[in-house]
């Protein structure tokens, strides 16, 4: 962080868990704006976005457009695969 000033929104990177039946569900946020949510299939993770992810990370600044970008690990699967 330079001078004082925050980090691109693009750059922020949130990992939380969700209960959900009382099951703990992971999940990543990064950036800010429109929502995309990812949903990967059976035996499958999050990391199956990574090329698409790290494609609408980049500040597509001609378009001004910026996403928030929401990647789970869905039950069974991942980093929570209980």
């Amino acid at each position: 962080m330079k001078g004082g000033t925050l980090p691109h929104p693009a750059s922020r990177t949130m990992n939380k868990d969700l209960l959900y039946q009382n099951k703990k569900i992971f999940y990543r946020s990064e950036g800010v704006g429109e929502p995309v949510l990812f949903v990967h299939g059976f035996g499958e993770n999050g990391e199956v976005w990574k090329d698409q992810i790290e494609f609408l990370k980049v500040d597509h600044s001609a378009d001004e457009t910026e996403f928030k970008l929401i990647i789970p690990d869905l039950p069974g699967s991942g980093i929570r695969n209980d």
